[in-house]
């Protein structure tokens, strides 16, 4: 799980960077300097706070996994912020961390108004580009796609500090294969004359292409000779960002109209908005709202599907454009993690607790709080993962664990009803940090965060 990537560092108060440095000095220890740089693969895991893995990387025939562990376990000096390591039958070394420490190193998040996540330490200057229909054409799924996709990776890179200039293209990128070859190279003169702009007179740190895979090969061959022109100074990057195909769930193969042609954007979202209505009303939730309330609503539950079911899918991958499973309270759905910020608000709202940075103390009395509390710590590596990569699917999929880890939390926990003021204050305390870790990292995938549903 290295955090170091792309020329900037954003961790936050995740106790991962704090073990990979032990490991890579026990590393460094047991086995010499040239092995000071592995990665310890540190992960979340079911059977620990945390497991690494790297003696599974370094095992050969005359040293296995168990044993590569051991001499690693060895020299490994991890403080008192560690309350028991241990080795599996396979080589997996598992960690378990001290329970105060975890509930003291959440104080400084919940105090933040940034949620104790720090800006760059390198900020860039990042252009991304992403295809947008040309005047000839409409919007169609896969540029909704993109546009998804792109503006979750801005607002995450700009939260981090970083400067970021949106340019739309217009049209495929390159040409086809139908196009004369005179003009195909005139297409690629401009892009590499545009690469030379952005980077001597943009000062541009990165440059991000959004893209199908379609157009792997060209951009390809588009950076091999920008860099061979010396159009590629040190510490600038160029990058495709590749977008997988939106397809339809009933074919499996791309997402097109009765007539043949790419869907349309508009009916898209008309229909999701329809079936969003439908689920809504089938629900119950809107019985006691006036018309404005229940259109409110329903706006924020369409749009939030539309983006979050898309960004919960790895943007190379392949995504599936279905209506009836993007829509709902349940599951895998943006409707589900609107309804847990939602319930959150709402015990805050009744305890009569400002979902504010505060410094009440948070304790830890139970596996539910421990293990929302060990979540809500990886906020900022998180953030840096994903802003690093270009792959919002990281958050979304974080913000989707926060949800199922705050309802375990709301029914195993009682909140207003706690044995005494002291653990009511706390989890007052936590249910406040973790409403604004879910309401700020919605809004960086640009999805609506409603108070009530």
């Amino acid at each position: 799980m290295s955090h170091l990537q792309d020329g900037f560092t954003v961790t936050g108060r995740s106790p991962v960077p704090l073990i990979e440095a032990w490991f890579r000095a026990a590393l460094r220890v047991a086995f010499g300097g040239k092995y000071a740089g592995t990665d310890p693969l540190v992960r979340r895991s079911r059977h620990a706070d945390l497991q690494a893995n790297v003696a599974l990387a370094l095992a050969n025939k005359p040293f296995p996994a168990p044993y590569v562990a051991g001499e690693i376990v060895k020299m490994l000096r991890v403080g008192d912020f560690v309350s028991d390591v241990r080795i599996s039958a396979l080589g997996h070394i598992n960690l378990t961390l001290n329970t105060e420490w975890v509930a003291k190193r959440l104080s400084p998040i919940s105090a933040s108004e940034r949620l104790a996540v720090p800006v760059a330490a390198t900020p860039q200057r990042v252009l991304l580009e992403y295809s947008s229909p040309d005047v000839a054409e409409v919007m169609h799924a896969g540029h909704l796609r993109t546009e998804i996709v792109g503006d979750a990776v801005a607002r995450i890179l700009e939260f981090l500090g970083n400067q970021v200039i949106r340019e739309r293209r217009a049209g495929d990128r390159g040409a086809s294969s139908r196009t004369a070859a005179g003009a195909r190279l005139d297409c690629f003169n401009a892009d590499l004359a545009a690469i030379r702009h952005r980077i001597e007179d943009q000062r541009v740190d990165r440059l991000v292409y959004l893209a199908g895979g379609e157009q792997r090969e060209y951009l390809e061959l588009l950076f091999a000779v920008a860099r061979m022109t010396g159009m590629e100074p040190s510490g600038a990057a160029l990058e495709h960002a590749e977008i997988g195909l939106v397809i339809d769930p009933r074919t499996g193969s791309e997402l097109k109209s009765r007539s043949g042609e790419a869907f349309r954007a508009s009916a898209l979202l008309a229909g999701v908005r329809e079936r969003a209505a439908e689920v809504f009303d089938e629900s119950g939730r809107g019985a006691r709202l006036d018309a404005e309330a229940r259109a409110a609503i329903i706006d924020a539950t369409a749009d939030g599907a539309v983006r979050f079911a898309d960004l919960l899918v790895a943007r190379h991958d392949r995504y599936s454009f279905d209506v009836n499973r993007m829509i709902g309270f349940t599951g895998r759905t943006t409707g589900f993690v609107q309804y847990s910020t939602a319930r959150m608000a709402a015990i805050l709202r009744k305890g009569k607790r400002a979902p504010e940075p505060a410094s009440d103390p948070i304790m830890i009395k139970t596996g539910e709080e421990r293990a929302l509390v060990l979540h809500l710590l990886d906020f900022g590596l998180t953030l840096g993962q994903a802003g690093a990569a270009s792959e919002p699917h990281l958050l979304a999929r974080y913000l989707y664990d926060l949800a199922v880890l705050s309802m375990a939390f709301y029914w195993a926990c009682p909140v207003l009803k706690a044995p005494n003021e002291e653990i009511k204050a706390s989890r007052l305390a936590l249910c406040a940090v973790t409403l604004r870790t879910l309401v700020t990292g919605l809004d960086l995938l640009g999805v609506p965060a409603p108070d009530w549903m």
